[in-house]
């Protein structure tokens, strides 16, 4: 949490934007490409494309919902917070 909190402090952490289906389902749709990809790519045994494809694609879904969720955030640093923040939970 107190991660979160600091996302909220730096400039540009996390902001409230105005929202945009449009950018959201954007992002969707290339998180969706990047999984097509690394399916692809995963079929010529390159684990290591694949990989950074699949990470993308995440990136990219979690953008399109913190959008859909009228939040911005530009600082990739905190992405990866949450990204991993979310895995720890799965666990």
């Amino acid at each position: 949490m107190k991660k979160l909190r600091w996302c909220l402090k730096i400039k540009d952490g996390i902001r409230i934007k105005k929202p945009s289906d449009e950018i959201a389902r954007s992002y969707l749709e290339l998180s969706k490409s990047s999984l097509r990809s690394a399916e692809t790519v995963l079929k010529k045994n390159d684990l290591i494309w694949s990989t950074v494809m699949i990470y993308y694609a995440e990136y990219y879904a979690l953008y399109s919902f913190l959008l859909k969720l009228e939040l911005s955030v530009k600082i990739t640093s905190v992405l990866f917070y949450l990204q991993n923040s979310y895995w720890k939970k799965k666990k």
